[in-house]
């Protein structure tokens, strides 16, 4: 009942923040610019049912440690388009998507394996983010004449992925929740709740921990599968630019809009704590757009038929979430033995301060 309660606040939540974005972007804006593209609007939303694909691919891997693990794909697929949704409506994203993929799931996997497998596609998804950001910088030195302040602009981004990934690597190995939180008990703000929650939850942050490490550690053909599948769902992304400019009668070509989606990304999660990007996506574009000498005016056209495409997926993935599948009858039984195991852990601790207290 919680989690059906949990669904519908999620579902209103996202519904009323579509409604105010349909309300901000306008629809006679949306008509216009559906009506720019032509045919090319169904290639335009089609593309993302293999970049969706991809992505679901990438955390089924993840997911898939053990052969009698009981999900289908389907659902991790409903759960990857949903999450989405969710994500983009909220600030800074991760917010919404996160969670809800975790309160999904664990009917399947239980809660730290749910949580241990949604966080490490996270930060998968972040990890193919910057090999995609890496790859870039040679293709704008390649396709781009290079004034001296891009090269330096180029030289900063370059040194900031390497040290992201190198960041993200070092948290697959040893565990990333337990290291972030002990780290988040020296800031003044957050410093007592990340204290009382460490103490309160501290074993079953290090099970999380350990499934996270077990990932890269024990499962690296997993792993690396998983890093390609999404990485190649993000080459894909630049089709969605590529199928834009050409619809607006530019002459591109793939490697162009790799690099745009390259420029206008980096911008916008730059400033990552703006709902659905609003603002920044625009510069973005404009920013990339002027590279190739494109017009200047040309940024907010894409940027505004990307937002109607995430509209039409926006609504998709909100829809979905009201597809549930039958109760399974198994999640109460798991629930259970985890909490034996919870139990089974602390035991130890409890008994030897039983001995101090004699």
């Amino acid at each position: 009942m919680k989690a059906k309660r949990l669904r519908n606040i999620l579902l209103i939540a996202g519904l009323l923040i579509f409604s105010f974005m349909i309300y901000k972007i306008g629809i006679d804006v949306i008509a216009s610019n559906i009506a720019k593209t032509g045919w090319w609007f169904f290639a335009i939303i089609g593309i993302w049912i293999p970049i969706y694909f991809f992505n679901a691919l990438s955390w089924y891997t993840i997911i898939k440690d053990k052969k009698e693990t009981k999900i289908s794909f389907l659902r991790v697929m409903k759960l990857t388009i949903s999450g989405y949704a969710l994500n983009y409506v909220a600030p800074g994203g991760l917010v919404g998507g996160e969670p809800y993929k975790i309160m999904e799931i664990r009917e399947n996997l239980g809660t730290a394996k749910a949580t241990s497998s949604v966080i490490a596609y996270a930060m998968m998804h972040f990890l193919s983010h910057f090999f995609y950001w890496l790859m870039t910088i040679p293709l704008v030195l390649i396709f781009i004449p290079t004034q001296k302040g891009l090269t330096t602009s180029l030289i900063v981004v370059f040194v900031v992925c390497v040290t992201l990934i190198f960041l993200l690597f070092r948290g697959y190995k040893k565990g990333l929740i337990l290291n972030i939180l002990q780290s988040l008990q020296k800031v003044p703000v957050v410093k007592k709740w990340a204290r009382k929650f460490v103490l309160k939850q501290k074993n079953n942050l290090q099970r999380v921990d350990e499934q996270i490490a077990e990932l890269h550690n024990n499962r690296p053909v997993a792993f690396y599968k998983a890093l390609v599948f999404d990485f190649f769902a993000r080459i894909l992304s630049a089709l969605e630019v590529f199928f834009i400019l050409t619809a607006l009668g530019q002459e591109v070509t793939f490697i162009d809009s790799i690099i745009i989606i390259g420029i206008s990304s980096l911008f916008a999660n730059i400033f990552f704590f703006s709902p659905m990007q609003l603002g920044t996506r625009e510069a973005g574009f404009a920013l990339a757009l002027t590279s190739f000498s494109l017009p200047l005016g040309l940024g907010v056209s894409v940027s505004l038929i990307t937002r109607v495409r995430e509209l039409a997926w926006i609504l998709i993935g909100l829809v979905l979430i009201k597809i549930h599948p039958a109760k399974n009858h198994s999640y109460h039984k798991m629930i259970q033995e985890e909490k034996i195991i919870q139990k089974e852990i602390e035991q130890p601790n409890y008994n030897k301060n039983e001995e101090n207290r004699c």
